[in-house]
């Protein structure tokens, strides 16, 4: 099938669910998962990042696309975006609409993990510095979960991240 646009997606997210235990139905089927950041690029424009935490709403266009046939959905580890955006949104998305950039590195041989795909491939765009400290500390299971979400305002607006003290 020849498609009219692309959509990249990436989503950060929060269950209380651990995902490497259960796996992503389990993780995205908990009553406390939620999605908390959600960044999209149409085609070649510049991303877009949507705090759906702080009550920011993916523009209704963007979101239409999600089902739009013609639309080709591309993550990496696109199965995680998919279920979880299903579950979001209580509709599936179908799986035939989506490219998975982790499988096509996979097929070439590359690493799995993003970072390492973009340093194997000699890519000037890398992932976040810090990038998975904050990952790590908001969206993996604590039993400081709540803490986190008292605190997600301590992120940086140049990227840096500030652990909160906690008494």
């Amino acid at each position: 099938m020849t498609y009219t646009n692309r959509l990249h997606i990436d989503i950060e997210t929060f269950s209380d669910v651990d995902l490497s235990k259960a796996g992503v139905y389990a993780y995205a089927a908990s009553p406390a998962f939620r999605i908390l950041l959600l960044s999209y690029a149409l085609d070649d424009l510049p991303t877009v990042c949507v705090d759906i935490e702080q009550g920011e709403k993916m523009p209704f266009e963007i979101e239409a696309m999600l089902w739009d046939i013609n639309i080709l959905k591309v993550a990496h580890n696109a199965v995680f975006e998919r279920i979880c955006m299903s579950e979001h949104f209580g509709r599936p998305i179908p799986i035939e609409q989506w490219q998975c950039t982790m499988s096509m590195s996979m097929y070439l041989g590359l690493p799995l993990a993003l970072q390492q795909v973009s340093e194997a491939l000699k890519l000037d765009i890398n992932k976040q510095k810090g990038g998975r400290s904050l990952i790590t500390y908001f969206c993996v299971p604590s039993k400081r979960k709540t803490v986190r979400e008292t605190y997600l305002s301590t992120i940086l607006t140049d990227g840096s991240f500030s652990k909160p003290t906690i008494s």
